[in-house]
Parts: C-alpha cells; structure tokens; sequence
C-alpha cells in the first residue's frame, strides 16, 4: 500500500531504527505461564499470514516486496519486577518502551514484531506486543491482542481452540498515476507549512511527550449526530475542529497537515478476517475562512477529504515532494483518525477486559506534533509533541482549545468560525462577531436565493442582496478602522 511504501523506504536507511513502531500493553489472567504463551504465539502466528509477512529488498529505489513466510518462530524476552507494586510496574513499562523504540526490525527476516512479558506483576501478566508500522493498522492489532488472549487461556486451561481463518492484506486499489501528479501539484502549489514554532527551534529535536484527552460519550453523540444531518463523515468534525485550533494557533487562515485514517472502501470490501494496513496518509490544505458558517466550513472540509482521497494511492512521500517540504519531513503537524463505531465498541472491550493500553506509535517522519483520535466509550485523544518545538503549556491548550472548538461546532454550527472562543477570551471583538454573523446569514441567503422559482424574483433578491453587502462592507472598514 502508499503507506507502507512509506515506512519501508524509510526502514530502508536504518532497517534496525526504532521508527515506524507500534506497542501495545495488554493484561492476561493470572500469573505467567510461558509455555502456554509460547503455545498461544505460535497458534496465531499459523493463523494469521500477516503476522509471517518479511519485506524483500526492491530494486534500486523501489520498496520492498512483501513475502508470506511459511513459518515463523515467536521469541518471547520476559522482564522480572524487582518488586509487586504498581509502580515497579509503569516504571518497567516505561523503561521497556524506550529500549524497544530504540530497537528496530531486520524487515527481510521475520517476525516484524515481538513480545515481552513481564513476570512478577501486581495483577496479572502485563505483555507489550511490539510491530513493526508497516505491517498491520490498529483494527488488525486489535483482532491479534483479542486472539492471543483467547489461545492463551485455552492453553492455560488445557483446551484445544478450533482454529480460526485470517488472511493478509498486501495491496490497496491505485489510482490513476499522471492525473493524481496533476492535482497534488494543482493542490499543494501555495501550501505553506504549519508550524507552531519560530525558525530557530525548526532543527532542533527533544524528547517526545504526550497529553491525553478523554471526550465523553456526550462529545461523541454530538459529532456524529451534527455528521448525520450536515451529510459528513463524524471524523470530518474531528478534522476541521483541528484545523481551526492550528489555524488560531499559528495565525493564519491556511493549514497544512497530513491526514491518517482508515481506508473505509478497503474495510468495507474485506470481513473480520482480513488482516493488514488498510491505513492512508494524504497531505492536506486547508483554508479556514473566518467569515464561513461552521456547517459550510465542515462542508468544505469534506468535499476537499473527498476530491483528495479520490488520489491518495500514492506514496506520501511523492506527494508531498511536490508541497512544502521541509527538512526531509512531509508534514509538520499529523492527525490520526478513526471513529469506526464498531471498532470503537471493539477497543473499550479490550479496555475493559484487558486493560489495554495503544501505547507509543513512534512516528517514522519524526513529525513535530500528532494528534490522534479514536473511538472508545467516548473520543480518546492523544496529543504526542516534541519537547523541542512544543511545550507542555501549549499542548496543554491545544487539547483544551480542541475541546472547545468540538463544543461551539456541535452545538452552534451556524456561527461564523471567526467567531468561535477557544481561549478565555473571544476571538474576535464582539462588533467582528456580530458583522461576521450578519455576514454569514446573508450568504446562506445568497444560497438559497439561487433556489427561488423565477427568474424575477432571483434578480430581486440578488440586488437586495448585493445592497447589504456593501453596508457590511462599509460597516466592517469602519469596525477595523
């Protein structure tokens, strides 16, 4: 797939980096038994051929080709707490994640992940189940965690469990090569990079943080109701919500981030068993217009997803080759995408029964800021930033500013996006709000005005139209003044 063309090329300049990493942390019942976890590995490892996927080396520049092994051996490194308590627990964890993010996968000999079980624990068996970004999404990881507990306890118990059935997935449609080159030049020709950082600290790199934001069920109504009546994706809120807090927080009316989400056609096309990285990535401009109704906002936010998506079976690399890259980099800002209700209700089961933590996704483009959103219970965001270009404070009300922006689309998506408070203070004046207000009626009338019956009345309302804008206009030069 794009992506993976992605994280190969690049696991290909230090095949053995920590980049492009997924860890996960899970619980399973009662003390550690390793010769039924080992048993348990090696079940879903025959059931499940992505989990047996290598990458051979390409030609040249070219990615490498993936190859479904016959066999592979699972290795299990257990890790002893030096004492029983929670807090030898999260400080193992916390150790056991910046040895693994330091240590990469030799992508041609598999297998492209690994398992450390920690012995000793307060409750349970913790395990961090590590793999590599190219070789499965996060709904496939998923289906490998639930499995995996579900062989371990049979093993545990000294049942045999009737095998299960998966296939990989390798491929993804492509779309047209020349006419994609076409738009993503047209496209990306005046993107300019977001970033919320001075020139100064663009070459510099710290340690990398994160802040986590948990929207309740509420929150999670809302969005996909105000998705169901505007005829939207729920995920589209998510997006533009975001692009107006960068868009505040940089000072401009454009954004420029790369989008991550779940390639719903390829979901839709395959079933439960079909395991893979059915992920794209798509660089995306934005314009936020501070005069647009929220609802046209979202709408136009959605229609740029949709003609963008139609061309987005290319690397991203490539695509962003020709946008504003900076310092080998794609992007600048990234966001991760999935509300799927089903795999929502998915995660909070294993939440719940598991204890399951997503973990560090240690992103392969050392992308400065990363927000990603899921579905649980409620929406869970994660803001990961480098330490170097993002403080703390700032990340802080970015998540605040975002939940913010969620709450005024949700409930008033006809307010002008000028108009939209994210921080104590309005954004803008009171006077701006009520013009950009007026302003933003009057263009719904405009709208509906193209509607009318006749000709006559057309003109009429046009005229009409046309009058108060230039009072807007007039009013608004005195306001500024």
């Amino acid at each position: 797939s794009p992506l993976q063309t992605d994280l190969l090329l690049l696991a290909q300049l230090d095949a053995r980096s920590g980049d492009a990493q997924q860890q996960l942390v899970f619980t399973l019942p009662g003390r550690l038994d390793e010769t039924a976890l080992l048993e348990a590995l090696r079940q879903v490892t025959a059931e499940m051929p992505a989990l047996r996927v290598v990458f051979r080396s390409g030609n040249g520049d070219a990615a490498p080709d993936a190859e479904v092994l016959d066999r592979v051996e699972p290795v299990i490194g257990v890790r002893n707490l030096a004492e029983s308590t929670p807090q030898a627990l999260e400080a193992a964890l916390a150790a056991a994640r910046i040895d693994e993010a330091n240590t990469g996968f030799t992508l041609d000999a598999g297998p492209l992940w690994r398992v450390s079980a920690f012995r000793n624990a307060p409750d349970g068996t913790p395990l961090m189940l590590v793999m590599h970004g190219a070789l499965l999404d996060e709904r496939s990881r998923l289906r490998v965690v639930e499995r995996l507990a579900e062989c371990y306890t049979a093993a545990r118990e000294g049942r045999a469990l009737a095998p299960a059935t998966f296939v990989a997935i390798t491929t993804l449609p492509e779309s047209d090569r020349a006419q994609a080159e076409r738009f993503w030049r047209e496209a990306l020709a005046s993107a300019q990079p977001t970033r919320l950082w001075t020139g100064a600290d663009d070459a510099a790199t710290g340690a990398r943080e994160s802040r986590h934001l948990v929207l309740d069920r509420d929150v999670t109504d809302r969005v996909h109701s105000l998705a169901a009546k505007l005829g939207i994706a729920p995920d589209t809120v998510i997006e533009s919500a975001w692009a107006l807090v960068l868009s505040r927080a940089s000072g401009r009316d454009d954004v420029f981030l790369g989008v991550r989400r779940p390639d719903a056609v390829a979901r839709r096309r395959s079933d439960a068993t079909a395991l893979g990285l059915l992920d794209r990535m798509v660089p995306t401009p934005l314009a936020v217009t501070p005069t647009l109704a929220l609802r046209d906002f979202l709408r136009s936010v959605q229609a740029q997803r949709d003609i963008a998506w139609e061309h987005s079976a290319l690397a991203v690399a490539e695509i962003a080759s020709w946008g504003p890259r900076r310092r080998g980099r794609a992007f600048d800002v990234l966001l991760e995408l999935d509300l799927d209700p089903d795999e929502g209700a998915r995660r909070q089961r294993l939440i719940d029964e598991l204890s399951l933590r997503i973990g560090t996704e240690v992103e392969p483009s050392g992308v400065p800021l990363a927000l990603t959103v899921r579905r649980t219970a409620g929406l869970s965001c994660r803001l990961d930033f480098d330490a170097a270009r993002v403080s703390s404070t700032q990340a802080d009300a970015l998540l605040t500013a975002l939940a913010r922006a969620l709450a005024t689309i949700t409930a008033h998506p006809e307010v002008p996006v000028g108009a939209v408070a994210l921080a104590d203070e309005p954004a803008l004046p009171k006077p701006l709000q009520t013009f950009a207000a007026l302003y933003a009626s009057w263009i719904e009338q405009l709208q509906r005005a193209r509607e009318a019956g006749t000709a006559g009345a057309r003109v009429r309302k046009y005229l009409r139209l046309i009058a108060l804008d230039a009072l807007l206009l007039v009013a608004l030069v005195i306001a500024v003044a």
